[in-house]
Order: structure tokens, then sequence, then C-alpha cells
């Protein structure tokens, strides 16, 4: 009976073992010319598992050691032809672009920071985003100005990122990390759904 018992309490006590220990995420990257490049790795357990997630593939870690790597199979312009076509459809569906969700985003700013603020401050989150961004559109650049302010008073954040009120241009550089400990987040995340002003301003977002 104990192998069984041991057997119906495995799951729990891994579950238990998740919840307790935190996890590290660290991420750089940077996007010119519509090229995104850069790299993810996340360990829990204070390094004792780890993953390593790039454009070239991922590598499992143990103990910081690598023991699995696989390589991504390139694909021949996939992927701008799939963006291109979830432009399409949005269009064709009525659905607000990323720009509109922009500019919904900064008329509930306010609410929508106070959110941020705290999920950054749980987070423990640390990151630096220096480059160039320009629409070409004035009011949509408006926008994102707005948007980018609003980021910089965030914690943990270091914005050294200009405007461009010409010309359509996005060449970004990040680099940063993340403590995630998931019943804090948890709690925290629940906390904010119960605020119906909260709600709100996340549906107005997604919309």
């Amino acid at each position: 009976m104990s192998w069984i018992l041991a057997i119906v309490l495995a799951p729990l006590a891994l579950s238990l073992a998740i919840l307790a220990l935190p996890f590290h995420a660290r991420a750089r990257g940077s996007v010119a010319e519509g090229d995104l490049s850069g790299e993810v790795a996340v360990e829990w357990a204070f390094g004792l598992l780890g993953l390593e997630l790039g454009k070239g593939g991922f590598a499992l870690r143990l103990a910081g050691l690598r023991f699995l790597r696989l390589r991504r199979a390139r694909r021949g312009g996939g992927e701008p032809r799939r963006a291109a076509r979830k432009r399409e459809e949005a269009r064709a569906g009525g659905r607000k672009g990323p720009l509109a969700r922009l500019r919904a985003a900064v008329a509930g700013s306010p609410r929508l920071a106070r959110m941020a603020t705290r999920l950054a401050r749980t987070l423990h989150l640390r990151l630096r985003l220096s480059g160039r961004v320009g629409t070409g559109d004035p009011a949509d650049t408006a926008a994102v100005a707005a948007m980018v302010r609003a980021a910089g008073a965030l914690p943990g954040l270091e914005l050294e990122v200009s405007v461009d009120w010409l010309d359509e241009v996005l060449d970004l550089e990040a680099d940063g990390s993340a403590w995630v400990w998931a019943p804090q987040v948890l709690v925290v995340v629940g906390v904010l759904w119960l605020e119906r002003e909260n709600r709100a301003a996340l549906r107005a977002l997604s919309s």
C-alpha cells in the first residue's frame, strides 16, 4: 500500500514544489527592419532545471549542464506571409489593429498603468529598452510616444527610446529579467481581476 500512496502523492508533491520554488526568466533580443532575433532563458529551483530558447532552437539544462539540445528547422518566408494574412483577416473582421488597441490603452492608461506597476513589482521586473520607433503617421506615433512615456514610469524599466515623427521605423534592443513566484502572482492577478474597472480596461484593450 505504501507504493500506491507514493504514486498518488507524487503529483501533489511535484505541484507543491513547482509552486513553492520560483522561476527566474532572462530575455535579450532586438528587432531591426522587421527582423526579430533574441533568446530567452528560464530557470526553476535556482538553476536546478533550465530552458533556453532562441531562433536556432532550444536546449534543456540540469544543474547548469546542458543535456538536451534541439535545433529548429528553418522555414522560408512563412512568418511574413502569416503576419500579412493575420492583418488582412483583422481588417476583414473589423477587429482593431495593434495601433488602434494602443490608442485604447493610452485612453485607459491611468487604470492600466496602476495594474502594470503592481505586476512589475510582483515580478521583480528589470528591463532595459533602447532604440528608435515610428509609424509614419503622426496620430499613431503620438499614441506610441504616450505609451513610451507611460512605460518609463513603471518600476524596474529603463527606457532610452526615441520617437521618429516622420518615418516608419522599428529598431529596438531589449534586455531584461524577472522572478516569478506562482502563489504571489496568482494572488495579485486575482485581486486585480476582482476590480470591475480593471476588467473593463482590459476588455477595451483586447476588443
